[in-house]
C-alpha cells in the first residue's frame, strides 16, 4: 500500500532528517582514565576534556625553568612550603591535569604533595616555548584563572621578560611585565625576588 505524504508529514520528515544531521556524534571528552592510560614516559596534560602534549623544551626553556626552580626552592627552605618542577602532575578542581614548569605551594598545603598535587597551587610558572605561546598565554591562563590560582608567571626566553598575573575578583590582572635590568617580585610570596637577568643567564 502506498501512503501519500501530506505537507505536514513531509515537513515533519524533513525536520527529523535535519535533526539527525545536526546530531552528528561529537568527539568524546577525554578523562583522567584516558590520560593515565598513556605510556608512563609520555608528557601530556588533560585540559577541559582534551589531551595536550607539550613540545620538548629547548635549552633556553630549561635554563629559565632551572633558575626559577632553584630560587623558589631556596625560598621554600627558608620560609616553608614546597617547590616542584615538571614533569609533575597537578590535578585542579575542574578535573584538568597540568604539568606547570614550576609550582610553589604554601606550608599548609605541603601535605597535599604526593604522587601528584590535588588542589590549587599558590604560584604556577610556565616558560614559553616556540610551540606553546598560545597554550600558555591563553588556554592555561583561562584555566588557572578559572581554578583560582592566585599568581601566574609567564616567562618568555625570547623576549627575556616575565609577565606577572595576579588574581583579583576572580580575574587575572597584569601586575608587572619585567625585563633584564629589573627584578621579578612575587605578590603572593612575600620576600621573594630575583633579578630577571639571572633567570635567563643559562
Amino acid at each position: 500500500m502506498t501512503i501519500a505524504l501530506t505537507p505536514s508529514m513531509s515537513m515533519a520528515r524533513r525536520t527529523a532528517e535535519s535533526g539527525r544531521l545536526r546530531a552528528m556524534p561529537q568527539a568524546r571528552r577525554k578523562t583522567l582514565r584516558d590520560l593515565y592510560r598513556l605510556p608512563p614516559e609520555t608528557r601530556a596534560e588533560l585540559i577541559d576534556g582534551e589531551i595536550h602534549m607539550p613540545p620538548a623544551p629547548n635549552a633556553d626553556h630549561q635554563d629559565a625553568t632551572g633558575a626559577l626552580y632553584a630560587a623558589l626552592r631556596s625560598f621554600a627552605k627558608r620560609h616553608g612550603g614546597k617547590t616542584m618542577i615538571a614533569p609533575y602532575d597537578v590535578l585542579l578542581p575542574t578535573r584538568s591535569v597540568v604539568e606547570p614548569d614550576v609550582l610553589y605551594v604554601r606550608p599548609s598545603q605541603v601535605r597535599l604533595v604526593g604522587r601528584r598535587f590535588e588542589g590549587v597551587p599558590d604560584l604556577v610558572v610556565e616558560v614559553i616555548s616556540p610551540g606553546s605561546r598560545g597554550r600558555d598565554g591563553l588556554l592555561k591562563r583561562r584555566l588557572y584563572e578559572r581554578n583560582g590560582v592566585p599568581e601566574y608567571w609567564i616567562v618568555d626566553p625570547i623576549g627575556r621578560s616575565v609577565t606577572v598575573l595576579v588574581l583579583r575578583r576572580r580575574r587575572y590582572e597584569t601586575a608587572a611585565i619585567v625585563g633584564e635590568g629589573e627584578r621579578l617580585v612575587s605578590r603572593r610570596l612575600k620576600g621573594f625576588a630575583i633579578a630577571v637577568k639571572k633567570v635567563f643567564e643559562g
